[in-house]
């Protein structure tokens, strides 16, 4: 038995030396640069490209299985001859020998140096590799039965010893839409990559784009767990350094990202830890969990946006934003917590800070299959007005075409979606109105938004609305029906014309209104309906009607003698009226306007457009007098006309001379127009009442 073994021995002993000697043979007397036409023909018949190896070919056998190849080229696709497709100036793999016979694989270092990848679309739409794939594709696939052991059972182990590829480039060029895109410098190092230990990798690259314009630098550095055997799989202690720079920036902008991620196929979970995002001055903190992720996903989180100044950022990002309060955009901050399952969204908590308004609430549902949403959210306070974009300069205006075709694309995305929720806003600046306790119930209904109920405090009074908007088509339409009821007049007139009001009241206001348009100015021009206004309790300032009145006692006394025009404010019991609009042009018939000693009644219009009054009041006396025992009002038959133009916010008054004459003739003849016209017996009577009139509203 011994000497059995002792032969079996011997037999072995000298198999190994045989199987050496032919290896060092075979590295001694062939050379493999003889292959190199052999291989060139391979790949051509194989990809319809060239191959050209104009280095050396270097391999060697034991301890290592290895190859060593410098200096190849590829060829490009026939339609893209002005350049190669792929250039590598060295690289090299290696392979254990001995550990193959234990199933197992341990590779040397992987070298890579000096890659130079082209990547075109012509301007026919069709890639440099198309011709690769569909080749691959072509390659009939002999059919196997699959083992019932998994690969990764197969394997009991991979190690590397390394990974170290250098100033590997690759260049991307679009000729279609005339993008470009370089990542340069690219640098991969790696040491003892096994599938039991973590291993560590530092990866870095730079990168320029056009359209849009980019340029920058990325550095990546993290531990990496690699372990297909378990399913498990992870990077620790993960940080990434970017700086990137556009046109638009006076300086590069920092970034950094830092996290702990582990995947664990077996157990069907993901977690991401430590989360950690700095752009400039703006932090993201949080964490991601996510269970049963290969069956019925679901991840949960949250995350955390600490005081930052919106407004250093934007300046960062090399953005000017012109606002109409420079105070604005100084502090926000942000926080909320998520579910999301593949077609599900939801934030069950959600809080909001810009400056001093606080949105908080949640959104139940984001469904992105059925493109739906549901939301209740409530806001503190706000003041739109502040946050108005000014378009003072030329380059503002410039961009008008870009932003309203942004638009055009947000709404056609929006027009997809159904959207329902309930949004309170405490206390509301809007176009010079204010509004406290606002609550309005959305229903978006892929393009057709109802809000309805509309409900608000609004100027000590109650306002009620409800309004559609059609975004369905290429102008939106907008139905608007409002009522107001007790609203105080004076503060709405001095908050919407910045000026003190020139009249005050307790007013009701009814209307039913609708138009299109994409912009103020459309939907001024473009505005129909009806409505009517009553206003009681009211005041008429800097507009002295009972001195106007004093031209009706002159006509009726035939005493042409005026009291000193006094300034000062008219009081009023109640004001009414109704009104129709017509593309922008309210016109109005049945002013009427009651108070104790007199009453105004008025025609005319206001152009909701450029804002201006084109009215013609009469004012006329009234008393109250005893009839069978009953009080009756008496009005005299004479009337004052009055003029009324301007602008809404500051309206003229003009006691109209030539209807006060015309009103003369009709009631007393031509002689008293004669004494007015030639001054016979009434001297300087002209002269009298024009100086009254030029003090009237003084």
């Amino acid at each position: 038995m011994k000497k059995l073994l002792k032969v079996i021995g011997a037999v072995l002993a000298v198999l190994v030396i045989l199987f050496v000697l032919s290896i060092v043979a075979l590295v001694t007397l062939v050379n493999p640069n003889e292959f190199k036409g052999k291989i060139s023909q391979v790949v051509y018949q194989q990809t319809g490209r060239e191959l050209t190896i104009a280095g050396d070919i270097n391999w060697s056998f034991f301890p290592w299985i290895g190859v060593k190849v410098n200096n190849v080229t590829l060829s490009n696709a026939p339609q893209f001859k002005d350049r190669t497709f792929a250039k590598v100036g060295e690289a090299g793999i290696g392979i254990r020998l001995l550990l193959l016979v234990y199933g197992r694989i341990k590779a040397g270092k992987l070298i890579l140096r000096d890659l130079s990848l082209n990547l075109i679309k012509n301007k026919q739409g069709r890639t440099n590799w198309q011709d690769l794939v569909d080749k691959s594709k072509a390659k009939p696939r002999k059919i196997t039965r699959a083992s019932s052991t998994p690969i990764s059972k197969k394997i009991t182990l991979v190690s590397i010893s390394g990974v170290d590829i250098r100033n590997a480039n690759i260049f991307w060029n679009n000729e279609q839409i005339g993008q470009t895109a370089k990542i340069q410098n690219f640098q991969l190092q790696s040491k003892s990559i096994t599938l039991q230990h973590a291993f560590n990798v530092n990866s870095s690259f730079d990168f320029q784009t056009t359209k849009p314009d980019y340029s920058g630098y990325i550095n990546l550095r993290s531990k990496v767990i690699f372990n297909p055997n378990k399913d498990y799989y992870g990077l620790q202690n993960l940080k990434l350094i970017s700086h990137i720079k556009t046109p638009d920036m006076k300086d590069r902008i920092n970034i950094k990202y830092a996290a702990d991620v582990v995947l664990n196929l077996k157990a069907q979970t993901f977690t991401a830890k430590n989360l950690n995002a700095q752009i400039a001055n703006l932090n993201i903190n949080g964490e991601i969990k996510g269970n049963k992720i290969l069956n019925t996903p679901l991840f949960t989180g949250s995350f955390n946006v600490p005081t930052f100044s919106p407004q250093r950022l934007l300046k960062s990002l090399g953005k000017s934003v012109q606002v109409q309060d420079y105070r604005v955009l100084q502090k926000a901050s942000a926080k909320f917590t998520f579910q999301a399952s593949p077609n599900v969204i939801k934030i069950p908590s959600l809080w909001i800070m810009l400056d001093q308004s606080v949105l908080q609430g949640d959104i139940s549902k984001i469904d992105v299959n059925r493109k739906s949403m549901n939301f209740n959210l409530v806001l503190n306070q706000i003041n739109l007005n502040r946050y108005g974009l000014k378009e003072t300069t030329t380059r503002a205006r410039t961009k008008y075409n870009t932003r309203n075709s942004v638009a055009q694309n947000s709404r056609s995305t929006f027009n997809k979606w159904v959207i329902n929720g309930d949004l309170r806003v405490n206390q509301l600046v809007l176009k010079k109105f204010n509004f406290d306790r606002l609550s309005v119930r959305t229903n978006a209904n892929k393009g057709l938004i109802t809000l309805s109920p509309i409900r608000a405090n609004f100027y000590r009074g109650i306002l009620n609305a409800n309004a559609t908007v059609n975004m369905r088509g290429r102008t939106p339409q907008m139905y608007v029906n409002t009522d107001l009821k007790n609203i105080q007049l004076d503060p709405l007139l001095t908050d919407f014309s910045g000026t003190r009001s020139r009249i005050d009241g307790i007013a009701n206001l009814n209307a039913r209104l609708s138009t299109k348009g994409g912009n103020t100015v459309a939907i001024l021009r473009n505005l129909n309906g009806n409505g009517k206004i009553a206003v009681r309790n009211g005041e008429l300032r800097n507009f002295n009607v009972n001195y106007l009145l004093q031209f009706i006692d002159i006509l009726s006394t035939k005493q042409f003698s005026l009291q000193k025009a006094k300034t000062g404010d008219t009081e009023f019991a109640n004001l009414t009226g109704t009104f129709n609009i017509r593309n922008g042009l309210l016109n109005n018939n049945d002013l009427v306007v009651n108070a104790l000693n007199y009453r105004i009644t008025g025609v005319g219009t206001a152009n909701l457009v450029d804002q201006t009054l084109n009215y013609l009041l009469k004012a006329m006396k009234v008393k109250t007098v005893i009839e069978n025992g009953r009080q009756v009002e008496k009005t005299s038959p004479m009337f004052v006309p009055i003029k009324v133009s301007g602008t809404f916010a500051k309206p003229r008054y003009s006691p109209d001379v030539g209807d006060i004459a015309r009103e003369a003739t009709k009631q007393y003849g031509k002689k008293i127009v004669e004494k007015i016209t030639t001054g016979e017996g009434v001297k300087d009577i002209g002269k009298q009442i024009k100086e009254g009139i030029g003090k009237l509203l003084q």
